[in-house]
């Protein structure tokens, strides 16, 4: 069904509001037929939240939503320059299907590994030099495909397994859209509105090639998949010393995309 929206979408350019309120409801949908609300929500070195028990029944369902919807069109916004998204979907998948795998969710892994499969085919249409690009009609359905992963690897590994470390898996991509998208609001733009502001962007309007922006985040995304799949291999989710990981990551990300957008001033939209 996000397939058929986004194919929508592609065709005829539909409006954002009544396209999310679609969105929203079909993952609203999923989501519960799943049961997959967030019982908990572990803080690295700050503790646990628990939706539920804080706000009232259902507040761990509305977080799900909030992560899989927001991280939907996240992904989708992320598929701007050749090769970018495809390479964040299959370290993504692959990972997630290791995950999987290990703590014994079969059906997981396999849609996971088959998701970074057929990522492997279509990249060789994508990168370096396009032949065929994603569209929404393929970065919907695998956005809400990864984040939905996150959310079963969370719930279905063992209990020392926190969700921001199946997050790192994602990270880049998560973390470049969250703070476009946050930087946006601060300087009083519509964050909805097509624009160019997005990290990866402006290194493009700085010059950089596809192909070398592609290739950074390449390198940043396996780092911090990198990160998750030790922490999770050493059975120390929840220690301090993945609280420190956890927060090196956050600082070194947040430190590049201050530089980048200091720098590199993007095309006003």
């Amino acid at each position: 069904a996000l397939g058929m929206l986004g194919l929508l979408d592609d065709i005829y350019s539909l409006p954002a509001a009544p396209r999310l309120l679609v969105q929203i409801l079909l993952i609203g949908l999923c989501l519960v037929h799943a049961d997959l609300g967030l019982d908990e929500l572990a803080i690295p070195g700050a503790g646990v939240w628990n939706p539920d028990r804080s706000v009232g029944e259902g507040a761990g369902l509305l977080v799900s939503l909030v992560l899989v919807a927001g991280f939907t069109n996240m992904f989708n916004f992320m598929d701007g320059i050749n090769g970018l998204a495809g390479s964040q979907a299959l370290v993504g998948t692959a990972c997630l299907a290791v995950v999987a795998h290990l703590s014994g969710n079969a059906p997981l892994a396999l849609a996971m590994a088959l998701l970074a499969g057929g990522t492997i085919g279509f990249l060789r249409f994508n990168f370096p030099r396009a032949r065929v690009f994603m569209g929404d009609v393929g970065s919907l359905p695998l956005g809400y495909a990864l984040s939905m992963g996150v959310l079963e690897a969370h719930r279905a590994a063992p209990a020392d397994l926190p969700l921001w470390l199946p997050l790192m898996f994602i990270w880049p991509a998560l973390f470049d859209a969250t703070y476009t998208l946050l930087n946006r609001i601060a300087h009083g733009r519509n964050p909805i509105n097509a624009h160019r502001s997005h990290i990866y962007q402006r290194l493009v309007i700085h010059g950089w090639s596809h192909v070398r922006v592609t290739g950074l985040y390449i390198v940043g995304m396996t780092v911090c998949a990198a990160c998750g799949l030790i922490c999770f291999l050493r059975g120390v989710g929840t220690g301090p010393h993945c609280a420190i990981v956890f927060w090196s990551v956050s600082a070194a990300s947040l430190a590049v995309a201050a530089l980048v957008t200091n720098r590199i001033r993007a095309e006003r939209t």
